[in-house]
């Protein structure tokens, strides 16, 4: 579980298509992926400092202290950031690194 302390950390990400992890030699079905992985993916919430509007946004829980990795230009600029994972939990977020 993750602890209550929550944190973002934003830089870029990579998302590899089912045949290059065949490839690679990975046998493990998107299914399998899902399932042992959907309780780390959060959906991110703010507002856009510039303008007001409410945003949102996904990340996933990478370490279990409750950091969070997302792309970077997706939280630049947006206060009040909140996170809320699949089974209903909300906590804050504060920005410690962003990588352009």
């Amino acid at each position: 579980m993750v602890k209550a302390n929550r944190y973002i950390l934003m830089g870029a990400m990579a998302l590899l298509a089912p045949s290059a992890c065949v490839a690679a030699g990975i046998e493990t079905g998107i299914e399998e992926i899902v399932a042992r992985n959907e309780n780390c993916v959060v959906v991110i919430q703010g507002t856009r400092a510039s303008t007001g509007a409410e945003v949102q946004s996904s990340g996933c829980v990478i370490h279990r202290d409750g950091y969070v990795l997302t792309t970077a230009h997706q939280i630049v600029g947006v206060g009040g950031l909140r996170a809320r994972l699949a089974d209903g939990t909300a906590f804050p977020l504060k920005v410690v690194a962003a990588l352009p």
